[in-house]
C-alpha cells in the first residue's frame, strides 16, 4: 500500500474540558498518512490521478477551526472521517499532537487509524423540491445521490403551491432517508453539488426563486446542532433540524409521509402529530394532491419505491449533452458495480467451492455474507482468514434451506441486510447432491432435494430482490451439467437442477431491466466428497475422455465465472454459462 504524508499541519481550535482551556484557541499540529494506490498517478504524472491533498488539507483546516472539541480525540476522528468518507481514502493514520496539555511535558497527542468500515452509518432526512421541469430534475437529483450514499425510503411526491413568491408554477416536494458515512458539512456539499449539476441558481434577494432543484438536511437521526462549510466564496452556516420543517405543510407533510412516527428532536412531537398541526387537517396526506414523476420515455411513478426505479432508469444527460455512466453508477440493466462496499451473499459458502467463490468475491472488494448449515467451524475459519485481510468486510449467517425455506430465506436476507445495510450480489451455491433409488425416491428425499436446491433459491431470490433493485444487483445461481441431462440414479436431484435453470430464465424476465438474473452450470470440478478420487478407478478416465480440454476444472473456474457475472457483464441476463471444459459438446 502506498502512502501520502501530509506532516506538520497547524490548526487553532478550541480543545479541552478545564476552565484553563475553554474559550481559548489552541494551535494543534495533525499529521495525516494517506493508504491509497498511487501507482496509476506514478505513470500518468497527472494530478486526477492521485488524492488532491491540497483540497483535503483545506478541509481538514475549516472543519476543525470551526468546530469546538472536548478531546483529541474527536479530532482525529474527524479528521480520518474527511479523508477516508469524503475523500475516498481506502484507510489512513492521523496523529494530533496537543502542545503544553500536561506540566512537566512538551504536548499530548493521539493516534489512530481508520478505514470506512470503522464509521457507522448516519440515517437523514432529506426534503427535496423543484419547480422547474420537476418530472426530469426529482429523479435525475435521486440517482445522483445514489452515487453517494443509500436511498432507503422515499415520500409520495406532492404538489405543493409556492410559498413568498407566488408567481411561478407549483412545486413537487419530497422526502428521503438517506443512510451515509458522510459528517454534516461533507453531505451538505455533496446535495450543493448535484444542486450545481442540475443548474440551480440562486438569487440572494429572492430566496423562494424558482428552482430545478432544492435539497436540504432536515433531521439528523435525533441530534441538534449547527455545522458550516466553505463554498469557496462565503462562509454559511446551517441548523440541524431544519427551522422550517415545522413552520410549512409542504415540507413537513412529505417527512411525515416518509416516517410518520418519527419525533422530532427539539419538540419531541412525532412527525405525524406536526404534520396535522402545522396543516390543520387530520388526514395530512390529502392536504396536497399526490402527483406523478414522468421520465422522457413517459413512465410513470407518484413517489415512494417506484421513484428509486425510474431514478435507476435515467441516463445521466443534461441539456444537449450525455456523460457515459462511471463505474460507481447504476444502469438500466441493474449491473452490481464496484461502488463503495459492496456485500455478496454466498450460500453453502463454509468449504468446497462455496468457499472459494466468497474468497474471490472479497479479494476484488466485496464484502461476504458466508452462509452455513452444519460447517460451523468452516464458516468461523474462513470468516476470520477473510477479516485478517480486511477488517469487518466477512460475517457468517447460519440457516438450514432445506426446512421452511420460504421463512428460512426472509430470515436469512433480514440479517443480510443488517450487516452492512445493503446487497449487491445474491449466489444461491448451497445444494444437495446424493443418490436415490429408481422408482423408490422418498417423500423425505425429494422433498429435502427440492426445497435446498429450488425453492431456496427461489425464495431468496424473491426476499433479496427489494435490496438488489435499490443497489442494481444481481443474481448467479449454480446449476449443473446434469440440469440438461439426468444424471443416472440421481433423478430427483437432477430435476431440482433443471428447475434452477428455468427459475433463473424465469426470474431473469420478471426482474428485468432492474436485477440480472443468470447461472453457472459447472462440469467436473468437484468429486462428491463422500466420494476418493481413487476409488473411481477407470471412471475418471472415461470422464476425462469426454471433455475436450481433457481435465478436471477447478473451483477457480467457476469463481472466475462468478465474479464476471457479477461485475462485467452489464447486458447479460437470462443466460446459463457452461463452465465444463466443453463436456456438453458431447452428451
Amino acid at each position: 500500500m502506498d502512502v501520502l504524508e501530509i506532516n506538520g499541519l497547524r490548526v487553532r481550535s478550541e480543545v479541552g474540558i478545564s476552565p484553563h482551556d475553554r474559550g481559548k484557541l489552541q494551535e494543534l499540529t495533525i499529521n495525516i498518512h494517506l493508504r491509497t494506490s498511487i501507482k496509476k498517478a506514478g505513470e500518468s504524472d497527472c494530478v486526477e490521478d492521485t488524492i488532491n491533498y491540497r483540497t483535503i488539507t483545506k478541509d481538514v483546516l475549516f472543519h476543525v477551526e470551526n468546530k469546538k472539541y472536548n478531546l483529541v480525540e474527536a479530532v482525529a476522528t474527524d479528521v480520518a472521517r474527511i479523508c477516508v468518507v469524503r475523500h475516498d481514502v481506502q484507510s489512513v493514520k492521523v496523529t494530533v499532537h496537543k502542545p503544553n496539555s500536561l506540566r512537566f511535558s512538551d504536548s499530548s497527542s493521539v493516534t489512530i487509524e481508520r478505514c470506512t468500515e470503522d464509521f457507522e452509518w448516519n440515517e437523514v432526512h432529506i426534503s427535496i423540491g423543484s419547480n422547474i421541469e420537476p418530472q426530469r430534475n426529482l429523479p435525475l437529483a435521486i440517482s445522483m445521490l445514489k452515487e453517494k450514499m443509500e436511498v432507503v425510503k422515499l415520500s409520495s411526491a406532492f404538489k405543493t403551491t409556492p410559498v413568498g413568491f407566488k408567481d411561478q408554477d407549483d412545486f413537487i416536494n419530497m422526502a428521503a432517508i438517506v443512510k451515509t458515512k458522510l459528517d454534516p458539512a461533507g453531505l451538505k456539499q455533496v446535495l450543493l453539488q448535484v444542486e450545481d449539476k442540475l443548474g440551480r441558481v440562486r438569487i440572494p434577494e429572492n430566496k423562494n426563486a424558482p428552482r430545478t432543484i432544492d435539497l436540504d438536511i432536515s433531521f439528523w437521526g435525533n441530534m441538534t446542532f449547527e455545522y458550516k462549510l466553505n463554498n469557496g466564496s462565503a462562509v454559511k452556516s446551517w441548523s440541524v433540524p431544519e427551522p422550517d420543517a415545522c413552520k410549512h405543510s409542504h415540507v413537513i407533510i412529505p417527512l411525515a409521509d416518509v416516517t410518520p412516527d418519527f419525533v422530532h428532536p427539539t419538540t419531541r412531537k412525532p412527525l405525524k402529530l406536526i404534520a396535522t398541526e402545522v396543516s390543520g387537517n387530520d388526514d395530512f396526506r390529502s392536504v396536497f394532491p399526490v402527483t406523478q414523476i414522468c421520465s422522457s420515455n413517459g413512465a410513470h411513478t407518484n413517489g415512494k419505491e417506484d421513484a428509486l426505479i425510474l431514478a435507476d432508469k435515467l441516463k445521466y444527460i443534461q441539456k444537449g449533452t450525455s456523460k457515459k455512466p462511471s463505474n460507481n453508477e447504476l444502469h438500466l440493466n441493474g449491473s452490481a458495480h464496484r461502488g463503495k462496499n459492496p456485500v455478496a451473499l454466498v450460500t453453502g459458502a463454509a468449504r468446497r467451492l462455496g468457499a472459494c467463490i466468497a474468497t474471490r468475491l472479497h479479494e476484488i472488494g466485496y464484502s461476504v455474507l458466508v452462509h452455513y448449515n452444519t460447517s460451523a467451524e468452516d464458516a468461523t475459519t474462513l470468516v476470520q482468514q477473510l477479516n485478517s485481510v480486511r477488517r469487518d468486510s466477512a460475517r457468517k449467517i447460519q440457516a438450514n434451506l432445506a426446512k421452511d425455506s420460504h421463512k428460512t430465506s426472509q430470515t436469512i436476507i433480514e440479517e443480510s441486510l443488517e450487516a452492512w445495510g445493503r446487497l449487491d450480489v445474491l449466489v444461491n451455491n448451497a445444494s444437495q447432491f446424493y443418490p436415490t433409488k429408481a422408482g423408490e425416491v422418498t417423500q423425505q428425499e425429494w422433498g429435502e432435494l427440492l426445497e435446498t436446491n429450488l425453492t431456496a433459491p427461489f425464495f431468496l431470490s424473491q426476499a433479496a430482490f427489494p435490496s438488489l433493485k435499490a443497489s442494481g444487483g444481481c443474481i448467479i445461481n449454480l446449476l449443473d451439467i446434469h440440469a440438461d441431462r439426468p444424471l443416472e440414479k440421481h433423478s430427483a436431484y437432477s430435476i431440482s437442477k433443471a428447475g434452477l435453470s428455468m427459475c433463473t430464465m424465469a426470474l431473469a424476465k420478471d426482474f428485468a431491466p432492474f436485477v440480472r438474473v443468470n447461472g453457472i452450470s459447472p462440469g467436473a470440478i468437484l468429486w462428491p466428497e463422500h466420494i476418493n478420487e481413487k476409488s473411481l478407478g477407470s471412471k475418471v478416465t472415461e470422464i476425462l475422455k469426454r471433455i475436450p480440454l481433457n481435465r478436471k476444472g477447478e473451483s477457480g473456474d467457476i469463481a472466475e465465472a462468478v465474479d464476471f457475472l457479477a461485475s462485467s457483464a452489464e447486458y447479460i441476463t437470462g443466460q446459463i454459462i457452461r463452465v465444463d471444459g466443453g463436456r456438453s459438446l458431447n452428451q
